[in-house]
């Protein structure tokens, strides 16, 4: 390239991979050794030879992210799972809090189903839905 200056060569690799830039092998610069699929992705983790320090590496970001996670994850269950669950459970009995639980199996469904206010209840649910959602 006559005339073009050593910066405007060294710009014009910018965009190709380290290791063609540097002429460095591509594990020295950061690259991968992996054999590409046909996504243009590297191979599975298990085709690649991965040091020991890379594992542990991997695992201490993978512990940091669950730790990061755990407190969201615990609220979840405490206010979201676990009375979910106890819907479902308590949805099969037949209970006043005075007497002792009974299990009713799908009896609670079929007198739910048969009772005439179900479809104004539902009605009036959507409506306040949609009265008091913002667009």
């Amino acid at each position: 390239m006559a005339g073009v200056s050593e910066r405007a060569r060294a710009n014009a690799g910018a965009d190709e991979e380290p290791h063609r830039r540097t002429g460095a092998p591509p594990s020295a610069a950061g690259g991968s050794d992996a054999p590409a699929t046909a996504f243009g992705g590297s191979a599975p983790a298990a085709a690649r030879q991965v040091s020991p320090l890379a594992a542990a590496r991997r695992r201490r970001n993978r512990l940091k992210a669950y730790l990061f996670v755990s407190p969201a994850m615990v609220l979840f269950v405490a206010f979201i799972g676990l009375p979910f669950v106890g819907i479902v459970v308590f949805s099969f009995l037949q209970w006043d809090l005075l007497t002792p639980p009974t299990f009713a199996g799908l009896a609670n469904y079929r007198l739910l189903i048969h009772d005439g206010d179900l479809a104004n209840a539902l009605v009036n649910s959507l409506l306040f839905d949609l009265m008091t959602t913002s667009l």
